[in-house]
């Protein structure tokens, strides 16, 4: 399932790069995401399209996926938290996606419109972000984590 949703993601921005350029592959990109989140076939239910998210990210800007991977780790490091290292990477993503778009484009314009992206990004996953599904930690403590013995 893993491979599925990274292909997903990379299929969608790819064919959106080979239409549309760099701005068609952002565009197919969030459109992947949403997808993932509220799929039309299962009545507008979904996952959270992390994974989508990553594989489009893949192609199109490994430097962010990156960044996002070592705020998660950091993240989870200092503030003992998964759920809270997603969040502060969610509050972040904006600043990571203006700074790319800096350093890629080189064109205020540009910087200006992958800032906005990723603060749709983020607004997507915010919206689907929970401690009840996320904060896998708590939830093995509590005995509700799939495999966890504890808590029964």
């Amino acid at each position: 399932m893993l491979l599925a949703e990274l292909a997903k993601g990379f299929a969608a921005t790819w064919v959106g790069l080979a239409i549309a350029s760099d701005p068609g592959a952002w565009l197919a990109l969030l459109a992947a995401v949403l997808g993932a989140n509220w799929c039309i076939w299962l009545g507008l239910h979904g996952g959270r399209g992390n994974t989508t998210f990553a594989g489009g990210l893949l192609l199109l800007a490994p430097s962010i996926l990156a960044g996002l991977a070592i705020g998660v780790v950091v993240g989870r490091t200092v503030l003992g938290s998964a759920f809270l290292a997603a969040r502060l990477n969610m509050a972040l993503m904006p600043v990571m996606f203006g700074l790319f778009g800096w350093w890629r484009y080189e064109d205020p314009a540009a910087t200006t419109l992958l800032t906005v992206l990723g603060a749709a990004f983020a607004l997507v996953f915010r919206i689907k972000h929970s401690r009840e599904s996320d904060d896998h930690i708590a939830l093995m403590r509590a005995g509700r984590f799939p495999g966890s013995n504890h808590g029964e």
